[in-house]
């Protein structure tokens, strides 16, 4: 299995803060009035994130509708919103994966909650590669905060 760089295989979904039931399957909750957009579009966000953490950073529009129990149009609804706001990228082949604009969003979150890069945690320097780690854990665990 691949790995992606910051994420490895021995990364929980506890580490990522995916188990906090924030990202659940779409059709196995309903969702309070007026937030049903809002929870299918996170059960999206979780099911690509689950993919690139298993080695699969991009999946099909298909593959993202049977993993959340939804019809294949209105995932699409969703994702061309994600897409129009970086939160989601394409590939040439119709494959979706998690979006660039999750990058800053975790760099303001890091600076909102005071996060010190993880290398200055444990050696007291900084380096890129833990600027990168740090980078990817934040943006695995956005919703935490």
């Amino acid at each position: 299995m691949a790995e992606s760089p910051g994420i490895s295989s021995h990364t929980s979904e506890l580490e990522l803060g995916l188990d906090t039931g924030l990202f659940t399957e779409a059709s196995s909750r309903r969702a309070p009035n007026g937030t049903q957009s809002l929870t299918r579009t996170l059960a999206i966000l979780r099911a690509l994130a689950e993919s690139a953490m298993s080695g699969r950073p991009y999946l099909t529009l298909g593959a993202l509708a049977r993993t959340v129990g939804l019809a294949k149009s209105t995932v699409h609804r969703l994702l061309a919103g994600l897409h129009a706001h970086g939160l989601v990228a394409r590939d040439d082949h119709g494959g979706y994966a998690i979006g660039s604009a999750f990058i800053g969003l975790g760099r303001i979150a890091e600076e909102v909650h005071a996060v010190p890069p993880a290398g200055a945690r444990a050696a007291g320097s900084h380096t890129e590669r833990d600027e990168y780690s740090t980078e990817r854990a934040a943006l695995a665990s956005w919703h935490t905060s």
